[in-house]
């Protein structure tokens, strides 16, 4: 039956996408000859809220337009409880998937599932913002950036996450076990302002901060990564 893509934006990537396949096509046909097609390399796409608003109609266009593998944003304040508090809550097990409210994973599991489904890889980026409890009280309690983030509670977070994402857990009250995923992101533009403060120390100085933060986010989900079966998956740093 005929498709119709509901999201305006997708209308106008599927437009400048047919337009540069045109163009390069047309260039090529003029100035060489086919060369062979790739066998390794994938194309990834980051859809944001569409995937998790509208999964099925976004992952059935983002196929058709030859997208192998999505980025899914899964930002730690927001599958995290109490995420505006000063304070941790109590008996909060940050490792164990189930110590997360379970409304908070319903998206993106269903986009996991759907995507699987599909036949579409996912690519999990871990990103800030970090609750407010895993930062120092000085940090604002509204706002995008993180500030100066406990690398710790975030190789916490990033452990939960891949529990849950590693192709054996079972969520309560479901029958199967999730997908397993295989690609991960670590954290989202470590080197802009608007994800990771301060960038910076030292005033007029101007001592590079944000290296030896991210350094220390890396190596933190790194050992989270490991602790929860994925130690062979395939993990980007330092990218958008």
């Amino acid at each position: 039956m005929p498709y119709t893509a509901r999201s305006s934006r997708l209308r106008s990537l599927i437009a400048a996408l047919s337009a540069t396949v045109i163009s390069v096509a047309g260039l090529g046909a003029a100035t060489a000859a086919p060369a062979s097609a790739s066998t390794s390399q994938i194309s990834i796409i980051e859809p944001g809220g569409q995937l998790l608003n509208d999964p099925v109609d976004t992952l059935h266009t983002l196929r058709l337009l030859g997208v192998t593998d999505v980025r899914l944003m899964v930002p730690w304040q927001a599958v995290a409880p109490d995420s505006t508090s000063r304070t941790m809550p109590k008996g909060f097990k940050a490792t164990s998937p189930s110590s997360y409210p379970a409304a908070a994973w319903a998206p993106y599991d269903t986009a996991i599932r759907d995507a699987t489904s599909s036949g579409i890889g996912i690519d999990i980026d871990l990103m800030g913002r970090a609750p407010v409890w895993a930062m120092p009280k000085s940090a604002p309690v509204t706002g995008q950036a993180s500030v100066n983030p406990s690398a710790s509670d975030y190789g916490a977070f990033v452990q939960a996450v891949g529990a849950r994402y590693s192709g054996t857990y079972t969520p309560p009250g479901a029958t199967t076990p999730l997908p397993r995923v295989t690609l991960w992101s670590i954290w989202n533009e470590p080197d802009y302002t608007a994800t990771l403060q301060p960038q910076t120390t030292g005033g007029k100085k101007d001592i590079p901060n944000s290296p030896h933060m991210y350094r220390n986010l890396v190596d933190a989900a790194w050992k989270g990564l490991h602790n929860s079966g994925h130690g062979k998956d395939k993990v980007l740093i330092g990218e958008l």
